[in-house]
């Protein structure tokens, strides 16, 4: 009887995993010898949901800059290694399309999104570094005069090559539709207003992102971090320094009425 549990019992450790697998096979990719990867999809800011993969960047957030970054994370799935591994991504071919905007006063205003031309963009080669369990493709975009009146987009895609195969099938393509359009930006959230600098407009942005530049660039990457790595103390200090600056220069909103800064 000893041996007959002894048997039962291997034939379910044997069985068992391959049932769990086989259950699972759309959600968890499986891999040997070869280590995969893929591009990171959603986040959550201050509570709300982030897309991170289908982005859109405006260079009219950043007034007097002719080339911004964006970036992926690519997260890898299997076995480190001490060397680096580079790995590819292919650009889309893309057809044109409308881009639909909520603009301040609430008016919705239409763009024709364009595919991006290779002098609009540059993608850096990616590569995970030795020891590293994620990597960064970095895209700059390049501003050009059809942005005053029209956005244009790029997207890409990883494929697999001589260090990868591929992950999650729904998180192998990311991108980006950009322009010179006025748009709030993703970390200007219900906290940030309520808290530290009021409603968003296009006015009050072009004044705070003039502030932080001339005092401390540093100023805007910590609105830009996520909620857990900022500091409440350092917010206060740049709101209330911003606050002063709008004070001191009389600055309007479009209308003409004070800009408000609720921070006291």
């Amino acid at each position: 009887m000893r041996k007959n549990y002894m048997k039962k019992g291997l034939f379910y450790l044997l069985v068992f995993p391959l049932f769990l697998s086989g259950c699972k096979t759309s959600e968890i990719p499986l891999f040997d010898s070869k280590s995969m990867i893929y591009i990171d999809q959603s986040d959550f800011i201050d509570g709300s949901p982030v897309d991170l993969a289908n982005l859109e960047r405006s260079f009219a957030l950043f007034p007097g800059e002719d080339e911004i970054e964006v970036s992926y994370t690519v997260n890898l799935i299997g076995f480190l290694a001490d060397y680096d591994r580079p790995f590819d991504v292919v650009v889309d071919e893309m057809k044109t399309d409308t881009l639909k905007v909520r603009m301040t006063d609430g008016t919705i205003k239409k763009y024709k999104r364009y595919p991006a031309e290779p002098t609009e963009y540059e993608i850096l080669p990616p590569v995970l570094k030795a020891n590293a369990t994620s990597a960064e493709i970095v895209v700059k975009l390049k501003k050009s005069p059809r942005m005053d009146t029209d956005t244009v987009k790029v997207y890409f895609h990883l494929i697999p090559g001589e260090h990868f195969d591929l992950g999650y099938e729904d998180r192998l393509r990311a991108g980006v539709v950009f322009g010179n359009f006025p748009m709030k930006p993703s970390w200007w959230t219900l906290y940030i207003q309520t808290a530290y600098l009021g409603a968003y407009s296009p006015e009050k942005f072009a004044a705070f992102y003039s502030y932080c530049k001339g005092e401390d660039e540093s100023y805007l990457a910590e609105f830009e971090k996520d909620d857990e790595d900022r500091s409440s103390s350092k917010l206060r200090e740049i709101a209330l320094g911003f606050k002063k600056y709008v004070k001191d220069n009389d600055l309007k909103e479009q209308d003409g009425t004070p800009m408000e800064i609720p921070i006291v």
